[in-house]
């Protein structure tokens, strides 16, 4: 998300919506440029190595049973 997080600032300025005022803004991969946005970028962390492990997991239990 944090790769259009620029366009949406900037678009939201053209539309004169105040973040986080009139708009909520929330990216997903928490990049480097999230602080940098004014005002920051709220961002959720996914652990995706994680997610992934649990995935395959439950894939190769799925296939064995």
């Amino acid at each position: 998300m944090e790769k259009l997080a620029v366009q949406v600032y900037q678009a939201c300025r053209e539309l004169n919506l105040n973040i986080p005022g009139d708009i909520k803004v929330v990216g997903f991969s928490n990049l480097v440029t999230a602080s940098l946005l004014n005002p920051s970028l709220t961002t959720i962390t996914q652990p995706a190595f994680e997610m992934g492990r649990a995935a395959a997991t439950l894939l190769f239990k799925a296939l064995t049973s």
